[in-house]
């Protein structure tokens, strides 16, 4: 296969790369303002107070409610889905430069197209470098260890989306329990 090809191929990989990355910023962006619109609101706000003040701390009544404990049970799930999905897109968007992240030894681990290995190297030792260097090996293995990284973010990028529906769908079912006991109860 000539240069080309093979460079063909490694920019493809980084468009991938970066198509995941914008995925992961825009999921951010989305539970960033969900979140800023859906919690401070006055009736999720005000009715989960109620909830747990009424129902749970001093409820001397001896009245049990199904629908308070489920909207409290999906409130701490969507918390919780909510995190792990921060954690998952956060996750895409960290850099990982560790070229020596794959222990395969048919890879070029010092890599003259990569910008990490390149700025630990002098002007001098990088143009010494590039001049004995393999270029096809040197393309080869950074087009692995990029597709390697790529799929590492696509995965971490699908289980974000996954707690994020948990997430909303949890929110959902809060909402539809909050508004069952808000109906049922005199707050």
């Amino acid at each position: 296969m000539d240069e080309n090809e093979l460079q063909n191929r490694m920019d493809r990989i980084i468009e991938w790369v970066k198509t995941c990355d914008t995925k992961a910023s825009i999921m951010l962006t989305v539970l960033s303002l969900s979140v800023g619109i859906f919690f401070p609101s006055d009736f999720v706000l005000s009715s989960l107070l109620k909830v747990i003040t009424k129902t749970f701390v001093v409820s001397n009544k001896g009245c049990f409610s199904f629908s308070a404990l489920f909207a409290l049970l999906s409130a701490m799930l969507s918390v919780l889905a909510l995190v792990m999905a921060l954690k998952c897109y956060v996750m895409v968007l960290m850099a990982k430069t560790d070229e020596n992240q794959t222990k395969d030894s048919n890879l070029m681990l010092h890599s003259y197209i990569h910008f990490n290995h390149i700025s630990k190297l002098t002007y001098e030792e990088f143009i010494r470098g590039l001049e004995l260097s393999d270029v096809k090996k040197d393309v080869t293995s950074q087009i692995y260890i990029n597709a390697k990284r790529c799929a590492e973010k696509f995965s971490d990028y699908n289980v974000g989306v996954k707690w994020t529906a948990v997430s909303f769908l949890s929110a959902i079912f809060m909402i539809f329990c909050l508004l069952i006991y808000v109906s049922y109860n005199t707050l």
